[in-house]
């Protein structure tokens, strides 16, 4: 039977799955299934037996999925489809191969302490809510269990519909009581603030594994008055929407990226002035770059005869313009080498390979070679081994960048460095993978059909 299509409204059908694996739902009114169908393992959320005839929570799961069918959003799990059998109504979602944020944080409880993923996965929700709120839906019921962190790029994606609000459905809200926002408790009207109470809730639950304010100490500084403010008990002190936080993690980044221009801006100074090169020199394109490969280098004085002045055309002043970003992007790109800079960059390059290049080695022996052999299974597995072996990396390759090239210059710019050159790699294998998953799909047999083998 051609299972592709069970999104029948109000009509029988069973699902005819070749592997059935109940899992361990933490949901009082819900059952969650693990199933392959057609090969394809997908989520099947089904009401727990004794509920299956209650008016109230059938209700519910009728709203759940029409709107999560609606929506289509790389944060927010995809919606597939919902059929009736004898069991009563199911719903479909996507398979997503990952943990709960509750189970990720117990098993990771680092993860969200190193630079730039906290900030990360708070976008990434955030842009999820903007997504929801803007198309007039309330989720209410954001916890760590309704989170899903995947294990390829730790995206989180939410899921679980059922307690939500929407123009169409006010009647089925509900509330997790324990992770209930103030006016959710009481007698308030909820809005989009009622969601971003949650996010503050489930941002310093990535970074501490606590939900408590207590924990707010632990945060790092930055985030700590914006998230205090997400958390206000008060809806009129707290955020009014999504875009409201995103613009103040945005001027928080500003904020950092000014203040290390500064700290960068005596030190060059100091060398163009010990160039004789004076301040109006400063004013000149680069004679000053500061990017991942050096820090600080002094410029020659062929880059300042050859740099472009305030009458050079447009699309060199373009050109001037990327230039300046990338340099203070501290992006790994290398600027062409200049003579003088040959054993800087070999030695470099060096020690990149020899910590990157065995991972990279193992990449192209474990899952390249092997793609067509794997199962899903065993290739997911593979791959993500290669990436959590790359970002394990960490550590080892900013103590070398600091020793071997910035040495005595600033740890940070290290740490960064590694962070990026990791990053580049992990990128690279994400784009070979797409390539061999799609190859992988295409050379996979299809099914027999039936009916052929009947005749």
């Amino acid at each position: 039977m051609d299972n592709s299509g069970f999104t029948s409204q109000g009509q029988t059908q069973d699902l005819f799955a070749t592997e059935i694996i109940r899992l361990n739902s933490k949901g009082k009114t819900s059952d969650v299934y693990k199933m392959k169908v057609s090969g394809k393992w997908v989520f099947v959320k089904r009401p727990k037996p004794e509920l299956k005839n209650h008016a109230q929570y059938l209700a519910a799961f009728e709203k759940e999925f029409e709107l999560g069918f609606s929506l289509e959003h790389p944060n927010i799990v995809m919606y597939l489809s919902k059929g009736y059998d004898a069991d009563g109504i199911y719903i479909v979602t996507n398979y997503v191969d990952g943990d709960t944020l509750g189970e990720f944080v117990a098993k990771n409880p680092d993860y969200y302490r190193q630079k730039g993923r906290l900030d990360d996965f708070m976008r990434q929700l955030l842009s999820a809510l903007d997504y929801l709120h803007h198309r007039q839906i309330l989720h209410l019921d954001l916890k760590p269990d309704n989170v899903l962190i995947t294990n390829v790029n730790k995206q989180p994606k939410i899921i679980d519909f059922g307690m939500s609000y929407s123009d169409c459905h006010s009647l089925t809200m509900g509330k997790t009581p324990m992770y209930a926002t103030p006016e959710q408790s009481g007698d308030g009207q909820v809005g989009a603030y009622t969601d971003i109470y949650a996010f503050g809730k489930l941002a310093l639950f990535a970074y501490t594994g606590e939900t408590d304010a207590q924990a707010m100490d632990a945060l790092p500084s930055r985030y700590r008055k914006v998230i205090a403010r997400c958390v206000e008990p008060d809806v009129e002190k707290r955020y009014a929407s999504a875009q409201d936080v995103i613009a103040a993690l945005d001027d928080i980044q500003r904020k950092r990226r000014r203040a290390r221009i500064a700290a960068v801006t005596p030190v060059a100074l100091a060398l163009v002035g010990a160039a004789g090169l004076g301040v109006a020199s400063l004013f000149t394109p680069r004679t000053t770059t500061i990017n991942e490969n050096n820090f600080v280098y002094q410029a020659s004085a062929d880059s300042v005869k050859n740099t472009t002045t305030s009458a050079a055309p447009a699309s060199q002043a373009r050109e001037r313009s990327a230039e300046t970003k990338r340099d203070y992007s501290f992006v790994d790109d290398e600027p062409q080498e200049r003579a003088d800079d040959s054993v800087f960059y070999a030695r470099r390059r060096n020690f990149k390979q020899e910590i990157l290049g065995t991972i990279q080695q193992k990449f192209e022996d474990n899952v390249v070679a092997k793609a067509s052999v794997l199962s899903d299974e065993e290739f997911d597995k593979a791959v993500q081994q290669v990436i959590d072996e790359f970002r394990g990396t960490e550590a080892n390759l900013t103590k070398q960048f600091y020793e071997l090239v910035y040495h005595s210059k600033n740890r940070y710019m290290a740490q960064n460095a590694a962070r990026n050159a990791i990053e580049n790699e992990v990128a690279s294998v994400e784009r070979r993978v797409a390539d061999l998953q799609k190859k992988r799909a295409q050379n996979k047999p299809r099914p027999t059909d039936e009916r052929q083998d009947a005749e």
